[in-house]
């Protein structure tokens, strides 16, 4: 059963520095949740990035970390479900808004992330889609434990597997599987009920989003709970028809492509724009035009 608690305070609004991509973000206030998955196994939904929630006696795992000014937040929800301290994070990818409170949790708990998480927390990284700039993050902010492709977690009476997935929403994705409790959290290659985030110049890829989407749906049995990156929790369904939207978007602009039509053209014509009413918020049709025509076209050359 799911148990939905409301925190006592809202978000605090901040600028979203951490990361520009999700800098409509600021200036908001957001209802902070705690939502009861499984025994020991938590989601904190609000803004930012879902956090995954494992307590236990092996100290407290966590999923992601959102802004750095939510850490204090976190640490309550934390507190408020019997949970001890922090001592694990796995990053799910870089962003800012996944990211932010690693440096407040790095002095005390191990940080685990692919090995381009580290990479990218540990250098300026600039946005050509936003056209800005993300300084790096303080070195206590840096992973300290990396991994190629996969890593096994032991912790908390459950097995975590932590799947790399490439080239998706950015080129440092990982994807956590709770076997024991059937819990799949899917960071932001799942935007539940909205249109996703390609981060091109993280090295995402519209063909890499699918992709780890279809990978979600070969993890996730008919009853799997899934958590995704951004959204309310999900069933398999949902993710099913996250990735049916994905190959929806990228097949109206790849025939847009087809027929020989610019970018320009492409952006007047706008192939998503009947789909804004139901699934646009941060991502909207024009913005996805101007990120999957350059990745479609620009982006499949460079990789070949």
């Amino acid at each position: 059963m799911l148990r939905t608690l409301t925190a006592a305070a809202m978000l605090a609004a901040a600028p979203a520095a951490a990361h520009d991509a999700h800098e409509k973000q600021a200036g908001q206030d957001w209802p902070f949740e705690v939502v009861n998955i499984a025994p020991n196994l938590f989601m904190l939904e609000g803004r930012g990035g879902n956090v995954g929630v494992l307590t236990g006696d092996d100290r407290t795992f966590i999923i992601d970390d959102k802004f750095a000014d939510n850490a204090e937040q976190i640490r309550a929800a934390i507190q408020s479900v019997e949970g001890n301290a922090v001592g694990y994070v796995v990053n799910t990818h870089w962003h800012g808004d996944h990211t932010g409170g690693n440096a407040s949790f790095g002095d005390q708990a191990t940080i685990i992330a692919h090995e381009n998480v580290r990479q990218r927390l540990s250098t300026d990284q600039q946005s050509e889609i936003f056209d800005r700039s993300t300084p790096a993050s303080p070195e206590e902010a840096w992973p300290v434990v990396t991994f190629t492709r996969d890593v096994t977690l032991h912790l908390n009476g459950q097995t975590a597997h932590v799947e790399h997935i490439p080239n998706a929403h950015t080129d440092g994705d990982a994807v956590i599987y709770f076997a024991e409790a059937d819990v799949l959290h899917m960071g932001d290659i799942f935007f539940n009920q909205s249109f996703p985030f390609i981060d091109t110049s993280s090295g995402g890829s519209i063909d890499g989003f699918i992709a780890g989407l279809a990978r979600g749906l070969e993890i996730a049995g008919e009853d799997t709970t899934i958590m995704p990156g951004h959204g309310p929790l999900a069933t398999r369904a949902d993710l099913q028809a996250a990735h049916d939207l994905a190959v929806m978007l990228r097949d109206r602009v790849q025939a847009s492509i087809d027929e020989g039509l610019t970018l320009e053209e492409t952006l007047a014509d706008n192939p998503l724009a009947d789909l804004d009413e139901d699934y646009a918020g941060f991502m909207d049709s024009e913005t996805l035009v101007n990120i999957l025509y350059p990745d479609l076209t620009e982006g499949r050359s460079s990789q070949n």
